[in-house]
């Protein structure tokens, strides 16, 4: 018994000894993400879809207001669950919007809702808004026509009209995209 004793214990001092890893030095390594600055995580969070984008809120106290302060947003039709949406947009912070890409593909959200989420985009004075609609009628309000913000603009429409019932006023306009069979004679006139 003594010699199988000895044995082990020879064995156990060959092995070399695991270093132990402190505490400290787990939090660190393993919350290296939220250690980055605010722009960089803005920048990771901009290329998810926004209601995405507000689940990361519940990662840390770090990350509960990141989401707020995105420039750029992103909003897929989740059909039913996006109705939390207009709490999301409540409860954003951000002065200016660079860019809103609005995709709606079901009948699930009414054209007034519709119409205060672009509202919405125009308030925070957004450069790059990007629309599309699929399988539904919509008609853009009159205010759409008017904002002064707009850059870059690309609609996608399937089969439907798009006749403003107002003059086209977008003064910072350079890039209009239409696509998807947008019938408009104003755009039309345009090219």
């Amino acid at each position: 018994m003594a010699d199988w004793l000895g044995r082990r214990r020879q064995r156990q001092r060959r092995k070399k000894p695991r270093r132990r890893k402190t505490k400290r030095a787990k939090d660190v390594r393993g919350d290296f993400i939220s250690s980055m600055p605010d722009e960089i995580l803005h920048h990771i969070l901009s290329f998810t879809d926004t209601i995405s984008a507000t689940r990361t809120s519940v990662l840390s106290s770090r990350w509960r207001h990141l989401w707020r302060e995105l420039t750029s947003l992103y909003i897929h039709d989740f059909g039913p669950k996006a109705r939390g949406l207009n709490q999301i947009l409540t409860n954003y912070t951000a002065p200016k919007i660079m860019s809103f890409h609005l995709d709606i593909f079901s009948d699930d959200h009414s054209t007034p809702q519709i119409d205060s989420w672009i509202e919405f985009a125009m308030s925070r004075r957004v450069q790059d808004l990007s629309m599309t609609f699929n399988q539904r009628k919509y008609n853009f309000p009159d205010f759409f026509y008017l904002s002064s913000s707009i850059k870059k603009l690309s609609v996608k429409l399937r089969d439907r009209y798009m006749i403003p019932g107002v003059t086209v006023l977008w003064e910072s306009l350079r890039s209009l995209s239409l696509k998807d069979k947008v019938k408009c004679r104003v755009f039309r006139s345009l090219f």
